[in-house]
């Protein structure tokens, strides 16, 4: 089974990404490990959250932070169904666990 690189230094990837924290940049999608990709479409429906896992092994329990423009009404996994999720000032948080890939679709009012 072929494997994707891994064990990048956290420093070096701290380094990265130093000049866009230095510029203010939040993202819209916070996640509490590295190597989870999540790009974001937004339209009048809500949103769509595409997750995606590029560790080499599934991660689960995976903590994300969202800020979105609406108030959210319900949060949908593609693979695993209604997720659970708590409103936050300016979004929500929810987990869940990722093998390869995932869409989360966020609903609003």
């Amino acid at each position: 089974k072929a494997r994707l690189p891994e064990k990048f230094a956290a420093p070096l990837r701290d380094r990265i990404l130093e000049p866009i924290r230095l510029a203010g940049v939040a993202p819209v999608v916070e996640v509490d490990r590295p190597f989870i990709e999540t790009p974001v479409l937004v339209s009048d429906a809500g949103a769509a959250v595409t997750v995606l896992n590029w560790n080499n092994d599934p991660q689960p329990d995976v903590k994300l932070a969202m800020r979105v423009p609406f108030a959210v009404r319900s949060v949908t996994s593609v693979r695993h169904g209604p997720v659970s999720f708590a409103r936050t000032g300016d979004g929500f948080t929810c987990a869940l666990s990722v093998d390869a890939a995932d869409i989360l679709v966020v609903r609003g009012p």
